[in-house]
């Protein structure tokens, strides 16, 4: 598996195989998220960042803002908004090898364009964008 992306980490379970291996992922999420912490002058707990990084869905405010700010960085969403382009942009780089995964990936992305719509406050995004994506793996 390989990505650059939170794209990535949340659709690792929902999808196939990938082109890249799983510590460039963890490289870039640890990058961003040190860096949306500070952005957001908040701090994370070890078990926080973890979750972020299996892709589990952030449960608290700090978590959903650092969420967001990453989702943010990937280009995964654009002002409070899901963007599917940019989504389809990031999975062709990571998932671009596996044809299957890609069809997988446009799926996801198509409906989760379709259930998340304008978020409501200024954290929310993230926290809808990675409920999208587990609701999908089911």
């Amino acid at each position: 598996m390989k990505s650059y992306s939170l794209l990535a980490a949340l659709l690792l379970a929902a999808t196939a195989e990938c082109c890249q291996n799983t510590e460039e992922i963890h490289t870039m999420l640890r990058a961003f998220s040190e860096e949306c912490a500070e952005e957001k002058e908040t701090e994370l707990s070890k078990g926080e960042l973890e979750d972020i990084f299996s892709g589990k869905c952030p449960t608290n405010e700090n978590a959903k803002c650092v969420m967001t700010c990453i989702a943010e960085k990937s280009g995964l969403v654009q002002g409070n908004q899901f963007s599917f382009d940019r989504f389809m942009e990031s999975a062709n780089k990571t998932f671009s090898c596996d044809q299957d995964t890609m069809k997988k990936v446009e799926e996801v992305a198509r409906e989760c364009e379709r259930d998340i719509g304008n978020a409501k406050g200024d954290c929310e995004i993230g926290l809808k964008v990675c409920e999208c994506v587990w609701k999908q793996k089911k």
